[in-house]
């Protein structure tokens, strides 16, 4: 917590709360060794009485209990940053609070530097993967919050740089992990394909990594209290690329076991 006389009186802050995580107050008093505070109604719904939702706060240990709100997310200021490294005062509390909003607000994607938040919609969001916007992703310039953003970056590596690229995917079971995959090699797979500007069809690799999404969800292994089909391994995917910009080569390693053999789908 900070010190006696920096949480001013009617500062905006997050306490910490063993069921919600963080709960929103304000400072009715500060001192060198605590802090009272008055929970927003809003985020302690059961308790209506003012008197009720007032709460005193120590200060030191090495947790923080409690944290400055950010004037800049109050409301739907979150909405407003899409990359959270633009954040002043960016703590625990505030990313939380700030993937929430956006997720409320039906946008699931939001960037920390180069790294990727993605929160799983559990709903469909019309239109987040469609054609057009994949091939709007294409080459562009500037990372966005959106997978196919990440993917196009790699690409660009692969093609401008000639470099190898990794896209790590990590998250806890039924996050999402699968399906960002499967929209990862979906991007890689029509980026460099010409069926975009002169009508060419699709290669046989690149068909083939395309076909491949449904052995992705045939690796899952274990039920879980958030997902009944859950992958409770590591995959690695690796695709080739040639000079023609597109994937020549095409393996996946399953993850039944960490030294099986790769399946190679090489180009005849």
């Amino acid at each position: 917590a900070e010190p006696g006389g920096v949480l001013e009186e009617g500062a905006h802050v997050w306490v910490a709360n063993p069921e919600a995580v963080w709960i929103s107050a304000r400072v009715s008093k500060s001192s060198s060794t605590e802090v009272a505070v008055v929970l927003d109604a809003e985020d302690d719904d059961d308790i209506s009485l003012e008197e009720e939702r007032r709460r005193v706060v120590p200060c030191g240990g090495n947790a923080p209990q409690i944290l400055r709100r950010n004037v800049a997310l109050l409301g739907t200021g979150a909405l407003r940053f899409d990359d959270l490294t633009e954040v002043p005062e960016l703590h625990e509390a505030a990313v939380l609070h700030a993937l929430d909003e956006r997720f409320v607000h039906g946008i699931i994607y939001t960037l920390t530097g180069p790294v990727l938040l993605a929160v799983n919609p559990f709903r469909t969001l019309p239109g987040l993967y469609a054609p057009d916007l994949l091939r709007s992703f294409v080459g562009a310039e500037k990372l966005q919050p959106h997978i196919f953003s990440v993917a196009n970056h790699a690409y660009q590596g692969i093609v401008r740089n000639s470099l190898s690229q990794t896209v790590l995917v990590s998250g806890e079971s039924g996050a999402g992990k699968t399906e960002t995959t499967k929209f990862v090699m979906q991007f890689l797979a029509l980026a460099g394909a010409e069926v975009f500007s002169d009508g060419k069809p699709l290669s046989r690799v690149e068909r083939q990594v395309l076909r491949s999404n449904p052995l992705l969800e045939a690796f899952g292994n274990a039920k879980t209290l958030r997902n009944d089909n859950s992958s409770r391994f590591g995959k690695y995917i690796e695709l080739q690329f040639g000079s023609d910009d597109g994937p020549n080569g095409f393996s996946m390693t399953p993850p039944s076991s960490p030294v099986s053999s790769p399946r190679n789908h090489p180009v005849p």
